[in-house]
């Protein structure tokens, strides 16, 4: 174990400062990469789960390295996320979304909404209920590009408000001896350590990272790679499912209401309700 992981000898702002990024920055740095391998290989349920793991963990950095408690925001995205514009002074974070103009057919649905209403869809469609399919999906390919904004600002409003005494990129490079060097450091980098930065450059890939992982940062992605120039596509179709449940339970009752078919329903319902837990907000959604 290296001094950097063990740091007996550090201050007490250092050990902070190692604990958010380990605990909360990297884990969210290789959901977000996870997420967008998922959304461009159509595994549409696992980029919701691990888009919105990731935003969890960068927005409670935010608060951790403002010496603000996180313990009582869970999963709660929405909360999260109107907690750290008080932090955003230099006004950062978008409140509407946006990117360049991209090939597609149809109206990318969430281009130029707010990033607010963007929140509370991936509150939904993100959250715990969701990786059993209880939202169904319901996207196209500007989800990928919302993601990528959101963690691309939060990732800068890191850097410039914290308590560290000193820029946190040259922290983090010089407190934990960072041998790797990134010629041309951007607003978003956090250390030449973390995973993001690493795929940013042109060199730096760890054991167990193959060169292909870069690709799926950076293709497509103009929030953290606007001058990638070797882009191969994306999703670029839309894409929804509704949730089982809700077809088998109600759906099914509304196209054929006779006695026969609502006493199957009845007991099916009987069955789910006694074998498989369902919360009280996808409850909601199995009233007629």
């Amino acid at each position: 174990m290296s001094e950097a992981e063990f740091p007996i000898n550090n201050s007490l702002e250092a050990r902070k400062i190692l604990i958010i990024n380990q605990l909360f920055i990297e884990t969210a740095d290789q959901e977000y990469v996870s997420a967008r391998w998922a959304f461009n290989n159509g595994m549409f349920y696992p980029c919701y789960t691990l888009s919105a793991q990731a935003i969890e963990k960068y927005m409670k950095a935010v608060l951790l390295f403002n010496d603000c408690d996180t313990r009582t925001y869970g999963h709660d995205l929405i909360r999260l996320w109107q907690d750290i514009k008080q932090f955003d002074v230099e006004n950062i974070l978008p409140q509407k979304l946006s990117w360049p103009e991209v090939q597609n057919n149809n109206k990318l649905s969430f281009e130029g909404k707010s990033t607010d209403d963007f929140i509370k869809y991936l509150s939904v469609f993100g959250s715990p209920d969701n990786r059993y399919g209880s939202f169904g999906t319901n996207l196209d390919g500007s989800l990928i590009f919302a993601i990528d904004s959101i963690c691309f600002s939060i990732r800068k409003l890191i850097r410039i408000n914290n308590f560290c005494s000193e820029d946190i990129y040259e922290h983090n490079k010089n407190e934990h001896f960072s041998s790797n060097e990134i010629s041309e450091t951007q607003s978003w980098m956090l250390s030449p350590n973390f995973l993001l930065e690493r795929l940013a450059s042109d060199t730096l890939i760890q054991v167990g990272e193959k060169r292909e992982l870069r690709h799926i940062f950076k293709n497509m992605n103009f929030a953290f790679a606007p001058n990638y120039v070797d882009h191969s596509g994306s999703f670029g179709g839309f894409h929804s499912i509704s949730f089982p449940i809700h077809n088998f339970l109600v759906r099914h009752r509304r196209l054929d209401n006779s006695d026969e078919n609502n006493a199957v329903i009845d007991q099916l319902e009987a069955w789910v309700m006694d074998h498989i837990f369902i919360s009280k907000q996808v409850k909601s959604s199995l009233i007629i």
